[in-house]
């Protein structure tokens, strides 16, 4: 990058900062998920945001019954029901 000093103006510079994992490579999520169906069973789900986690839910179970628990990004423990794929 070549600063023009006749034209007074710095050049653009764009950076964009995404977290990786370092061993993996795989893209840093901000939000886990503890998926729990109706009959007990636990899963963790990633996303980086609620609609993108809600989507990906229904998408791996469309008639979705049970809960999902998360920290929000002020730290609050949020608690979201399903019922037939429906968040109440």
């Amino acid at each position: 990058m070549i600063w023009n000093e006749s034209q007074n103006k710095l050049p653009k510079l764009i950076v964009v900062f995404n977290k990786y994992n370092k061993q993996s490579g795989k893209k840093i999520m901000k939000f886990e998920y503890t998926v729990t169906k109706d009959d007990g069973t636990a899963e963790i789900m990633q996303a980086m945001s609620f609609k993108k986690f809600k989507k990906s839910l229904l998408m791996k179970y469309p008639k979705f019954n049970g809960y999902c628990t998360y920290n929000n990004k002020k730290g609050n423990l949020q608690n979201r029901s399903f019922k037939d794929g429906k968040c109440n």
